[in-house]
């Protein structure tokens, strides 16, 4: 009895609506306005008024559920990129890091040998590493290594 009384009161507005009228015009100040009733100074164009949607046999309408999905769809596969973007930016920035390491390892190596280090300068000449130079980079390198290497 509901359905039939709700069903009954949805044409009869819908039928209200399908007989309504639209127009628009300008006004002097270059608005545009729109109305039911058409002013009587003014000209005037009737607006098309489409249809609702058609419901199926069940009376419903599947349109917005069919647009939700298409949505959440959307979102998902958007969500999907983005994850998959920050994973390879992740993966990248600990291969960087993994380089830094091993190089960082490698130098501080070197210098923990005691060998003698040179520089080449402007005439192509040696210039050795002094001590107090040594333990700086040792030091510079031992920090390297503890920042980039924790963890792997």
């Amino acid at each position: 009895m509901f359905n039939q009384l709700l069903l009954f009161m949805v044409l009869a507005l819908a039928s209200g609506v399908a007989n309504a009228k639209v127009y628009k015009w300008v006004d002097q100040n270059g608005e545009t306005h729109y109305s039911e009733k058409a002013p009587a100074e003014q000209k005037v164009s009737e607006v098309p008024i489409s249809p609702a949607p058609a419901l199926d046999n069940a009376g419903n309408n599947d349109q917005p559920n069919k647009i939700k999905r298409e949505l959440e769809s959307e979102i998902k596969a958007s969500k999907a990129n983005r994850e998959a973007q920050e994973n390879a930016r992740a993966a990248q920035q600990a291969e960087i890091r993994k380089s830094k390491c091993m190089e960082a390892r490698n130098r501080l190596e070197m210098y923990q040998q005691q060998v003698p280090i040179f520089t080449r300068d402007a005439n192509n000449e040696r210039v050795y590493l002094d001590d107090d130079t040594r333990a700086a980079r040792i030091k510079m390198l031992t920090e390297g290594i503890a920042q980039n290497c924790a963890g792997l």
